[in-house]
């Protein structure tokens, strides 16, 4: 994926990077691996790599290296901003990878003369990656991430002999490494398996995932300005739908182990009135102002896509384009991820039991990607629905004294909340914070992170606690289930996560936390609900 920018700007002399993935495929979403993309071209992305470092198993260092057809290096794009970021990272000791991609400089493009001739004989293999080793080793580098993009993209191709040279290739490549002790990450184009694209012919899913540490399937550019793999084939469409990437991971796990597939997310939007460029959260260096406020500019409505999990804008009537991006097919719609979409794309590590996910790329987010991406990971569905509190309830299971609250749910948990500002006087007093859904899922565990203690001594419960769901949205029914640890009835429940657990339960349309006040905490307090399941 190249990196261009929301606003015009200078040509940059470097390369666009993809994302990729580290680590050991040691075991799939018990501990996943997350590796972000920094993009050299944008200082920004130094900025949130000090931000967000402790989200992050291992840094990608994108738009900065390339192979050349003599099989040595393109360093052209390497900048003070990715050398400050390779300093940074192993001041934290983050393994690094830089991302070696076949985008050409010269061509200004994903470039197959340059796979063709690296991969062609045994000779040019070998000399390739003897380059990468030596480059990986001479750097302190954990490895490399290959991102060879247009794998037998010639007048005529993929051929079998291109997808056998490629093979090869990372066979190659991965041995080397290996023999170092270092590892071997490589982006493949999203297939699912249909071939239907011929740009995902050049890519042996089972072979290359027989011998890379990782492979980072590119779940990510589903449609674009002027291109579309979704199954209609057109565009304006999600950049990553949840439909999509429910068929490419299907089809990816079947051919490969899932402890060795990392999942594409995109930080970024399009713009289909605008051509073909990205959309990005709030980043001073571009002056792009984030998703929402970009919305509004466009005095745009907003809408959801329940196939695809995913928001749009639109500002005018759009209609869906099967041809190339021009100023006659430009369309007034933008669409782009929220914290909702991001956890339910990002919860098919745990669901597929994968090895985690690459992020492309640090810079264009905020931190509500990554409480999002957090909570997906974990396998919160909570942030998929609406936050509630209820306060001065005459019993345990009422359901009066309700209002939404987007804390409650935000994947944001430093933020306390005090469930009723104005307290219960000290009377016995019920109150709780759950979440509600649209539709049904069936839950497994119901984690209550307690808030903090004001000066007055309020913010816990003083008796109890118990999680309650409902299956229609308003009735209450209290759970048997028990917490993990007990809850103290007291300032020690401060900050501290009490996890309720037992029999799966399905058809649960809402779950709560819920507790008594008294004369010595006049109200609850919570920094978040968070709820497994699916």
């Amino acid at each position: 994926m190249q990196k261009i920018t929301m606003n015009a700007q200078p040509a940059l002399p470097a390369l666009a990077g993809i994302m990729i993935a580290m680590g050991c495929a040691a075991s799939a979403s018990a501990n996943p691996f997350v590796l972000a993309y920094t993009d050299g071209q944008d200082p920004q992305s130094y900025t949130k790599l000090q931000t967000f470092h402790s989200d992050l198993s291992a840094i990608g260092l994108g738009s900065a290296y390339g192979m050349l057809a003599n099989g040595t290096l393109d360093l052209s794009g390497l900048t003070t901003t990715t050398t400050d970021i390779i300093a940074y990272a192993k001041s934290e000791k983050l393994p690094l990878y830089p991302t070696v991609s076949d985008y050409s400089n010269a061509t200004q493009g994903w470039d197959p003369a340059i796979t063709r001739t690296v991969e062609k004989t045994a000779t040019s293999r070998s000399h390739a990656v003897t380059t990468l080793v030596d480059f990986a080793v001479s750097n302190g580098f954990a490895g490399i991430d290959l991102d060879f993009e247009a794998v037998g993209m010639e007048a005529g191709g993929p051929l079998a002999v291109d997808t056998a040279n490629h093979t090869a290739f990372v066979t190659a490549l991965a041995t080397g490494l290996h023999a170092r002790g270092l590892q071997l990450i490589e982006s493949v184009p999203a297939s699912d398996g249909t071939s239907n694209y011929a740009y995902n012919d050049g890519y042996n899913y089972a072979a290359l995932g027989a011998v890379v540490d990782y492979m980072q399937v590119m779940t990510y550019d589903e449609v674009g300005p002027g291109w579309s793999s979704s199954p209609s084939g057109t565009w304006p469409g999600p950049c990553s739908g949840l439909d999509w990437m429910n068929d490419i991971m299907t089809y990816a796990v079947s051919v490969m182990p899932p402890a060795k597939i990392l999942l594409g997310l995109p930080t970024y939007g399009y713009d289909f009135s605008t051509g073909n460029t990205q959309t990005w959260a709030a980043d001073k260096t571009y002056d792009t102002p984030g998703f929402a406020a970009y919305a509004a500019s466009k005095k745009a409505t907003t809408a959801f896509d329940a196939t695809s999990y995913t928001p749009y804008a639109t500002w005018g009537k759009v209609i869906q384009q099967a041809g190339a991006y021009s100023s006659a097919t430009e369309q007034p719609s933008f669409w782009y991820d929220n914290p909702a979409s991001i956890v339910a794309k990002a919860g098919l590590v745990p669901k597929y039991k994968l090895g985690g996910t690459g992020v492309w790329a640090m810079g264009y987010e905020d931190v509500h990607f990554w409480n999002a991406h957090n909570a997906g990971l974990a396998g919160d569905i909570a942030p998929l629905g609406i936050g509630h509190v209820w306060t001065g309830m005459g019993s345990a299971t009422a359901n009066t004294g309700e209002v939404a609250n987007t804390a409650i749910n935000n994947g944001n948990t430093t933020i306390s909340v005090t469930l009723n500002p104005n307290g219960e006087g000290g009377a016995a007093k019920w109150e709780a914070a759950g979440v509600t859904w649209t539709t049904a899922h069936t839950i497994s565990s119901v984690t209550y992170i307690n808030g903090a203690i004001d000066s007055f001594g309020n913010g816990y419960f003083q008796s109890g606690l118990s999680m309650q769901y409902t299956t229609n949205g308003t009735t209450w029914i209290a759970s048997d289930w028990t917490s993990t640890p007990a809850y103290p009835d007291s300032e020690a429940a401060a900050l501290k996560s009490y996890t309720f657990t037992g029999t799966a339960i399905g058809g649960v349309k809402g779950v709560r936390v819920a507790g008594q006040t008294g004369t010595s905490s006049w109200s609850g307090s919570a920094t978040e609900v968070q709820a497994a399941g699916h």
